[in-house]
This record gives C-alpha cells, sequence and structure tokens, in this order.
C-alpha cells in the first residue's frame, strides 16, 4: 500500500538503539517520568516512565528503588513538579503495612 493512501498518518519512525554497558545490559535513554502509582494494600511505589524516542503507548511503570538508584534527578523533578519531596514519599509508603 502506498504512503500516499492515508496522509494524515504519521510516518514510523526507527525507535533509537538501548544502550549496551560494559556487562552486556541493555539500557534505555528516560525521557520523563510522566505519572506515580502506590499500590495500596503493599505501598509499592511506581513510576510511569517514557522512553527517548518512543511512543507515549510505550510507556512502562518501574519500581521505585531502580528509577532512584539510575535517575534520581527525573524522580526529584517529578515529585517538585507535583508539590512532593522524595522523602516524603518515602515516609508516607513507610505507613502502610501488609494485611494478613
Amino acid at each position: 500500500m502506498a504512503d500516499d493512501a492515508f496522509p494524515d498518518r504519521a510516518v514510523a519512525q526507527a525507535t533509537p538503539e538501548p544502550f549496551v554497558s560494559s556487562t552486556g545490559d541493555l539500557w534505555w535513554h528516560v525521557e520523563a517520568i510522566v505519572s506515580r502509582h502506590i499500590t495500596p494494600i503493599t505501598g509499592r511505589v511506581t513510576y510511569g516512565v517514557k522512553f527517548k524516542g518512543y511512543d507515549e503507548s510505550e510507556n512502562i511503570f518501574i519500581d521505585e528503588a531502580t528509577l532512584l538508584e539510575n535517575v534520581p534527578e527525573l524522580i526529584a523533578q517529578y515529585e517538585h513538579d507535583h508539590h512532593r519531596s522524595v522523602a516524603k514519599t518515602q515516609q508516607r509508603r513507610s505507613s502502610f503495612h501488609k494485611r494478613n
């Protein structure tokens, strides 16, 4: 089918290749933190992550600890923009208890 058959459709772009670390791990560039979710029962905090060069439909949730280890500045910026501090987030999370 010709590309001009759907002129309003966005043209697909090639997605960026991940970085390969010296240990062979694959890493993608995090463009932004777009949301935050706390699981009510466990208090687990995850953040919605948008990767550079990928469509928003490719966003995924990643555990807070992983992001604090790898992109703490993006977590701090997201929390600042939403009038929370990471310390308050961790304090609030510690108030959750697992139900038996």
